[in-house]
């Protein structure tokens, strides 16, 4: 892998995702992405750390081809985190998987959470049937 598009395209494969999913994630268009990889654009520093956090890969990999793609495990932040609170396994895939969705996955999940730990207001009494 020589090129920069190179190495990008590379991380994208591995992590599975698709043109669409990586450009969401780190708001840039399908085709500014393709031409990235294409070696057709240089990409900005800011796009290639957004790419570098998003992937879990270092950025002077992506900028040089030196080191080692994934230097620390992917998402070294998130993992230190999860480490330092003491996350039980459901709570720290929880946090991994959320990390890992688009921005409209984030919020719509948001959106849900607090659908569901809304207060709900109290139920109406029975009513009595003689009452009527």
């Amino acid at each position: 892998m020589d090129t920069i598009g190179a190495r990008i395209k590379h991380l994208r494969k591995e992590a599975g995702l698709t043109l669409d999913a990586l450009g969401d994630r780190v708001g840039v268009t399908k085709s500014s992405l393709s031409f990235v990889e294409n070696d057709k654009n240089a990409p900005s520093l800011r796009t290639v750390k957004l790419i570098a956090r998003e992937l879990g890969a270092s950025e002077q990999w992506i900028l040089t081809g030196e080191g080692d793609p994934h230097p620390a495990g992917k998402n070294s932040e998130l993992e230190a985190f999860i480490a330092a609170r003491g996350c039980s396994d459901d709570t720290a895939q929880f946090l991994r998987t959320f990390f890992s969705m688009t921005p409209a996955q984030r919020a719509a999940t948001i959106a849900f959470i607090r659908e569901v730990v809304a207060p709900q207001p109290p139920a109406d009494p029975p009513q009595d049937p003689e009452e009527g």
